[in-house]
């Protein structure tokens, strides 16, 4: 048995189709797994912030407005 839970999915199109991501809940909160071609690029925990921030953040990976790795 899986320690998470997914509450949504995101993808992207056109030009950012080889994109997904997942929002997770996990025992110690939420993350956010961001994935290229199928390959799971980055896993953000997010454990103190909100699901709609968590949702935020996985569209705009999607979007192709934040790319994995990259935080500023």
């Amino acid at each position: 048995m899986s320690d998470k839970v997914i509450l949504s999915e995101y993808h992207g199109h056109e030009a950012t189709a080889s994109r997904h991501a997942t929002v997770v809940k996990e025992k110690e909160g939420l993350a956010v797994e961001l994935y290229e071609f199928e390959h799971m690029v980055e896993k953000r925990p997010l454990h103190n912030h909100s699901e709609a921030y968590a949702e935020s953040a996985a569209e705009n990976y999607v979007l192709g407005v934040m790319d994995a790795g990259k935080r500023t």
